[in-house]
């Protein structure tokens, strides 16, 4: 099997607590600030930030609904706290309801119903009541079409539906309405560090965008490199566990952006940039608001621990690089200290694991990974892999049902993906090499070879073409073989034939003495 070390960085869910911190962490429910809406610029994407713009006041009879909402909101945030922070469905109507009455109360201010309507929808979200939720968004864009958090949740329910392209156009719309927002930068450089991989062109929009701010971006990683700057410049300054969260993520996604561009000749530099970049990223775990409160629970990891997990792993990804493969496992079993699911890191340790032999490693790690996608190919062959190995742990004559659920396995992922040819090779790797079954093998190695070239390999399909030349010149020595020893059989039966066709010699007459 080829090994496969991957990681992917998905957008994140960016649903907002109810509020922001204020002075004396208090929570301000309705505050559009704790996604960057209405924060000052800052340096960075190398040039200046659009400068501030002075912020819509609410009149006293807003504030004032606005703060008697808070305190119902803060009782129903303590009484979940005491459930581990899990929201039931009545705290989410509860919650709900409280804003509904808020935008009701400052009907006639177009900002202060935005915020209400917007913290109705995230009440809602927080037990994925989507379909309110969505209703309540839409409600405070009706309000203030340009209100960026509101177009942020949107975005990310939709990419959370699977709906990309829409995700992307409401990413990209909210940061042109308010470019300071944190989590349309995350999310956009999410995007385009994905673009960027499939060789896709950064959009004119934002390229002209940059380029007012004296940042020459020409390419999609360009795109990303400077919202993950922006990101950076105003999560840094942050106090909270949110910042910090942000924080890290984007450290990560800036070290993958340059990880991503070493594999290319000409930007070989770049993994340097990269390490350095990891090394500012272990000083947010430092911070005091998270200094020596993270993975604890790696089963139900918090946000923070789920970033971490991310981290690590492209740390792991990194040292794989420089061929330090103990270093890089350390770093995957530590990713999975923090986050049990974390779907690279099971791949990546499982990969290296087969390469130790340790054919139990990667059986769990495949096993854990399949309970989340199991439709994953990668994972299914590998796991067909890892009961291959894990039959010469076992007495001889149980060895043929491994090697019957390895088999089983390498079907199922064509099942799914019939130009899988990592599959159709192993298949025949398996009948060649351990089930000792040529004819199978010379069928899938054949199948392999028949398949369109985009989807193999040139080493491979050399490798095959030995595979059924080997297989072809053991069939002539067993042929010349079989000929041999039935010319050696003829020749026992045809000497056989001339003993029993001539008569035996005469024997002495009876009592004639021995001797003369």
């Amino acid at each position: 099997m080829r090994k496969r070390f991957v990681i992917l960085m998905v957008a994140g869910s960016f649903a907002l607590a109810l509020g922001c911190s204020g002075k004396g962490g208090k929570t301000t429910p309705g505050s559009d600030n704790a996604s960057g809406g209405d924060g000052a610029g800052g340096a960075g994407g190398g040039g200046v930030f659009a400068r501030k713009k002075p912020e819509r006041k609410l009149s006293k009879k807003a504030k004032k609904a606005f703060k008697k909402v808070e305190q119902d909101v803060k009782a129903i945030i303590e009484a979940a706290k005491h459930r581990g922070g899990k929201w039931t469905t009545s705290d989410c109507e509860k919650a709900a309801d409280a804003f509904a009455k808020v935008a009701r109360k400052v009907s006639g201010e177009k900002r202060a119903v935005a915020r209400a309507r917007f913290n109705q929808g995230v009440a809602y979200s927080k037990c994925r009541m989507d379909a309110k939720a969505k209703e309540a968004y839409q409600a405070a864009l009706g309000a203030v079409p340009t209100y960026a958090p509101a177009k942020v949740n949107l975005a990310e329910m939709a990419a959370r539906e699977g709906n990309t392209d829409a995700a992307y156009q409401t990413f990209l719309q909210a940061f042109l309405a308010r470019p300071q927002n944190i989590d349309a930068n995350y999310n956009l450089a999410v995007i385009f560090e994905r673009k960027a991989r499939r060789g896709e062109p950064a959009p004119e929009v934002l390229r002209r965008f940059w380029r007012r701010l004296k940042f020459e971006s020409k390419t999609a990683f360009d795109i990303a490199e400077a919202h993950l700057r922006m990101v950076l410049a105003r999560s840094s300054a942050g106090k909270d566990v949110r910042s910090a969260v942000l924080n890290l993520k984007a450290y990560t996604l800036l070290s993958l952006l340059y990880f991503q561009q070493s594999k290319k000749r000409r930007h070989r530099s770049k993994l340097m940039l990269a390490k350095l970049v990891l090394k500012e990223a272990l000083k947010v775990f430092k911070k005091p608001m998270v200094k020596g409160k993270y993975c604890k629970s790696p089963e139900s990891p918090t946000d923070f621990d789920l970033a971490a997990a991310q981290l690590r792993n492209l740390t792991g990804m990194i040292l794989l690089r420089d061929q330090r493969l103990v270093e890089a496992m350390y770093r995957f079993e530590a990713a999975l200290k923090c986050d049990a699911n974390n779907i690279e890191s099971h791949m990546n340790r499982a990969a290296i694991a087969l390469g130790f032999r340790g054919y139990k490693i990667a059986f769990d790690s495949f096993s854990r990974v399949l309970k989340q996608q199991p439709r994953r190919v990668d994972a299914i062959v590998g796991l067909g892999v890892a009961l291959r190995g894990l039959a010469s742990t076992v007495p001889p004559m149980r060895r043929d049902e491994f090697y019957k659920k390895a088999a089983a396995q390498y079907k199922k992922a064509l099942s799914i993906d019939p130009n899988y040819t990592d599959a159709i090779f192993n298949l025949a790797h398996l009948y060649m090499d351990y089930v000792n079954d040529k004819d199978k093998a010379e069928r899938w190695y054949k199948a392999y070879l028949a398949k369109p070239t985009k989807y193999t390999k040139r080493k491979v399909r050399k490798e095959v073409r030995e595979q059924i030349a080997e297989i072809a010149y053991q069939r002539k020595v067993e042929a010349k073989m079989k000929r041999m020893e039935d010319a050696a059989r003829r020749r026992r039966d045809a000497a056989a034939r001339r003993r029993s066709a001539t008569p035996p010699p005469m024997g002495m007459p009876a009592g004639m003495p021995r001797g003369m």
